[in-house]
């Protein structure tokens, strides 16, 4: 008995999967969650597209025609265009005209697109965070500056990871980016496959004696200042040292929307988690997907899986219900600061676990199957949860019974329920070398996992630096190590650091 008080459920360590919490499933304690976001003081949020999905922008991923010479048309997508005149990949010299052509048409398309966009459940929570100064900053990889817009003073609070598709610049070395109203009067040009140069630059290069002029009129050529894909130098960049300045003090890190996967914006979301856990914070995922590879993101603490605006809505509504207290008192405001350390720790109560007595009470039939050629077995008044009939078809769980009497018995005529009863013997001293294998099914006891606290389990944390031609090679380490360590129910953190080669 005393061996037995040393063991412990698996509450007493982390999970190391992921669960989400679903308003269905889980109604209670997503109401909890969802009350710890309405009352956080102080918040950055990690969105993109996904966000903005009913705001009256197309996605992506949606095709555009492309008028060709034979008058037939072949279709892309705006994704495909970006990625193939992206500056930071491909040469300006390299890129058709024609293709930039209708990169600006497209993206012109979608700036008057924007400037006519409505606003959704998200923009106006994002409104009310920065009215009243509960948001620190919005990351976002969305382009088309629907957040900066949604209120007067969100402008110096987003920041745009991948560029800006409001204004327009070229590919010439210190090129001044357009304005939003000098590039709003191009839209026109734009949109009528027009290539129009940088008028900044090419009054430098007039002045600028012949012998030291550089570049051409495909680099002075103007397009969205947008990149296919997240730069390190924007992740090197004022705005974001600036952010991880802010996740020091910051009790929330909100991600709306599908996690990242690009190592550069998973590495930045992690780095933003490691911070604001420090300070007793938390991260969460509103989406309706389950994550894939949970490993991953280890650094997520709770998943809301739930429609976007929907969950958004049901924290601006939580938030309504809030009670005005300008004079919070000092006790307050100390609560406040361990609300995300109570609610997350309050999902599985950390508590040492016996090991069960053996019952010698009374036996109780939680549910037993009637057939139809025994009914005068039933004996309906002594247990009111059997029926006198059986349907055709029983579509009652087994797997949650109790017990189930010869379920898996060969014998096309079972024994009635009181000679089932009378038999029937444990798993232990059933006789297999006469009888065969265990006819009947008795469910488990509901324990995930056992520790023993003298042995507690081991745990590993591993570090891979890796440079960036090896990035495969070190994400297959992690995949494979992590994988291993979890077979064995054992705990492991995995982090990757990309180190950046000095020239």
């Amino acid at each position: 008995m005393n061996m037995a008080q040393n063991i412990v459920s698996s509450s007493t360590c982390p999970s190391d999967r992921l669960r989400p919490i679903n308003p269905r499933k889980h109604p209670s304690r997503f109401s909890e969650i969802v009350s710890a976001i309405a009352r956080t003081e102080s918040m950055i949020i990690l969105s993109g597209d996904v966000a903005l999905s009913n705001a009256g922008l197309l996605p992506l991923d949606t095709s555009i025609p492309v008028p060709n010479d034979q008058a037939d048309t072949r279709r892309v997508t705006l994704s495909n265009l970006l990625r193939d005149c992206d500056p930071s990949t491909v040469r300006p010299e390299e890129v058709p005209a024609s293709k930039l052509a209708l990169l600006n048409s497209a993206m012109a398309y979608r700036r008057i697109l924007a400037r006519k966009a409505k606003s959704n459940t998200f923009l106006d929570f994002l409104k009310r965070m920065s009215d009243e100064d509960r948001l620190m900053f919005c990351v976002t990889t969305s382009f088309d500056g629907l957040e900066a817009e949604s209120a007067t003073g969100l402008a110096d609070k987003v920041i745009m990871l991948r560029g800006d598709n409001r204004v327009l610049r070229c590919c010439s070395r210190g090129c001044e980016t357009m304005s939003i109203d000098e590039t709003m009067l191009l839209d026109m040009a734009m949109s009528n496959l027009g290539t129009v140069l940088c008028p900044g630059c090419s009054k430098k290069n007039v002045k600028t004696a012949k012998a030291r002029r550089t570049g051409n009129d495909a680099t002075r050529a103007l397009r969205p200042a947008v990149q296919d894909s997240i730069t390190q130098s924007m992740m090197l960049s004022d705005e974001v040292a600036l952010l991880h300045q802010a996740a020091a003090t910051c009790q929330l890190l909100l991600i709306v929307g599908a996690p990242p996967r690009s190592a550069e914006l998973l590495q930045l979301a992690r780095d933003l988690a490691s911070a604001i856990h420090e300070a007793y914070g938390a991260v969460i995922l509103i989406d309706t997907e389950a994550i894939q590879g949970s490993n991953q993101y280890e650094h997520i603490d709770i998943h809301l899986q739930c429609d976007i605006q929907e969950g958004i809505s049901q924290v601006l509504q939580e938030m309504d219900l809030l009670p005005v207290n300008p004079n919070a008192t000092t006790s307050h405001q100390a609560d406040d600061s361990d609300l995300w350390f109570n609610a997350i720790n309050n999902e599985i109560p950390r508590q040492v676990v016996p090991q069960e007595s053996t019952y010698l009470g009374p036996a109780h039939f939680c549910y037993r199957r009637v057939d139809e050629n025994h009914l005068e077995e039933a004996a309906i008044k002594e247990h009111p949860l059997d029926e006198g009939q059986s349907s055709e078809e029983d579509d009652f769980p087994f797997y949650e019974a109790c017990i189930v009497f010869n379920m898996f018995s060969r014998d096309l005529s079972p024994p009635s329920v009181s000679q089932a009863k009378d038999d029937f013997v444990c798993f232990n001293c059933w006789d297999h070398s006469k009888k065969g294998l265990y006819p009947h099914f008795v469910r488990p006891v509901a324990r995930d996992k056992i520790e023993s606290v003298d042995l507690p389990w081991p745990r590993l944390a591993l570090v891979v630096y890796y440079i960036e031609q090896f990035w495969p090679q070190a994400k297959h380490i992690c995949t494979a190590i992590g994988s291993l360590w979890k077979q064995m129910g054992w705990q492991v953190r995995n982090h990757t650091a990309k180190k950046v080669a000095l020239v």
